[in-house]
């Protein structure tokens, strides 16, 4: 191949021969410099896309805090002048109608701006519930808990300890799942949480 390539060139001029063949020549000092460039050239595109992702994560993280802010906004306008069991009442017929997001902020708005009410451990069931539906276990399990112990007498606190074990369940911890449901039967015995944590117990063994 390299002899067609000769002769063909020889016949168009010596110079042009010359030129052909240091096309086709290229020294280990060429290739380490281009290997060299190489590898700057991919550090450099790494880093523009670094840098990209940041940019787009804060360009995110802006207007999530935009939507929360507005949102913030209409749910104390919506609530405002309202009571506790209105606010509930709100709430409950939202997570019915799979609106679980607003939900939440009602309730948690509400108890920002009241934080000592005593409808508050109510309050913080429904947004268990909230996470519940979701399937998100670990918020749930943490509103349940919440509600639980800022009043352990309260009417709900047998479902919020049933949830609560529920949520224990389904993240993979049976130890405390079996707790919890034994604390509510002997808490609560007359419950009917405390019925449907024995029929639980008895299938967890």
């Amino acid at each position: 191949m390299k002899k067609m390539l000769f002769i063909s060139v020889v016949c168009c001029g010596f110079l042009l021969n010359v030129e052909a063949e240091n096309q086709t020549y290229i020294s280990s000092e060429e290739i380490n410099e281009i290997a060299e460039q190489t590898r700057a050239n991919t550090g450099a595109i790494d880093e523009l896309k670094q840098t990209i992702k940041e940019l787009q994560q804060k360009i995110e993280a802006l207007e999530k805090s935009t939507h929360e802010e507005k949102n913030n906004q209409e749910t104390q306008s919506e609530i405002k002048g309202k009571s506790a069991d209105e606010v509930t009442k709100m709430a409950t017929s939202l997570i019915d109608e799979n609106q679980t997001e607003k939900a939440r902020c009602i309730l948690e708005a509400y108890i920002k701006d009241h934080p000592k009410d005593h409808h508050c451990d109510a309050m913080y069931s429904h947004i268990g519930e909230s996470y519940f539906r979701e399937k998100n276990y670990k918020d749930a399990a943490a509103a349940f808990m919440q509600s639980y112990e800022l009043n352990p007498s309260g009417k709900k606190c047998p479902e919020c300890l049933y949830k609560l074990a529920l949520c224990f369940g389904e993240l993979g911890k049976k130890g405390p799942m079996k707790e919890t449901l034994q604390r509510i039967i002997d808490s609560y015995p007359k419950s009917d949480s405390a019925k449907r944590a024995k029929e639980k117990l008895k299938q967890l063994n």
